[in-house]
């Protein structure tokens, strides 16, 4: 029944109804009946709701109600998921940035497919080769950096560091990482990148341009073949792959984690016999 006036928001309220003895006005109930019946709502239909009437917006309970879809919104997205580190914080001139607020900026941030040199260098990632390239599953895997130096770089323990170029593309950037034309895939790369592997890795992102998939990101490290940039759905961590290995970006908080992707045999148990 609660549930029934939820959905009835727009219906009467105090001022408008004109039915002279209404059994129950939805706006006439307690501030926590409210609140109970919005956590039953979709983050979409509680924006809605969160808007409906000046009442309703001066509800300090859905503060609460918002924190809770966050909650189990990120639960499995370790790198929004929200902690006690995570909280709103009050700054002594600004206010708290509510959790309405967070959602919608999360949910903008998790719908990304363009990864940034920064980002790349910000984040832990794991590598692992496929099993058709000689990986062993989580026998094989290790940690790798992306650094700047001297340009874009790959380091892997026990290896030189390989020179990437990462193909942006200004039009699905923010601006400070849009330069010059679009058209031209120089202008879309990091200039820092060393010759001679620069006019390679330039061929090889022409190669890609010329290709009918030109929507999904492209990084480009030493003469390997082009690896493709993409999300994992159910974690939103980043995933960079070519047919012989695959880099997966691990948020968790435990530093030993191999986190949980589990496709093209990234963590697949061998037996030695």
């Amino acid at each position: 029944q609660l549930i029934q006036h939820a959905m009835a928001l727009f219906a009467p309220t105090r001022e408008d109804c004109s039915d002279p003895a209404p059994a129950v006005v939805f706006l006439d109930l307690e501030e926590d009946i409210i609140c109970f019946t919005a956590t039953f709502l979709a983050p979409r239909d509680l924006a809605i709701f969160s808007e409906a009437s000046e009442y309703i917006i001066a509800l300090s309970s859905l503060e609460t109600v918002w924190r809770t879809a966050c909650i189990q919104r990120w639960e499995n997205w370790p790198m929004y998921r929200t902690t006690s580190d995570h909280e709103p914080q009050s700054q002594p001139q600004t206010a708290p940035r509510s959790w309405r607020c967070r959602y919608a900026a999360v949910e903008e941030q998790a719908a990304r497919t363009m990864l940034t040199p920064e980002e790349m260098q910000s984040m832990r990632w794991l590598f692992n080769y496929t099993p058709e390239a000689g990986g062993r599953g989580r026998s094989s895997v290790m940690e790798a950096r992306f650094i700047f130096n001297h340009g874009l770089r790959l380091v892997l323990d026990g290896y030189s560091s390989l020179p990437c170029l990462l193909d942006a593309s200004p039009s699905t950037l923010p601006d400070s990482h849009a330069t010059g034309d679009s058209d031209d895939p120089e202008n879309q790369l990091d200039v820092d990148f060393p010759a001679p592997e620069a006019a390679r890795a330039l061929r090889q992102l022409e190669v890609v341009a010329a290709c009918k998939d030109i929507s999904q990101q492209r990084l480009i490290i030493a003469n390997f073949p082009p690896h493709s940039v993409s999300r994992i759905d159910s974690t939103r961590e980043w995933l960079i792959t070519n047919q012989n290995v695959t880099f997966v970006s691990c948020h968790d908080a435990d530093p030993t984690s191999l986190g949980s992707y589990t496709d093209r045999g990234f963590l697949d148990r061998f037996s030695d016999v």
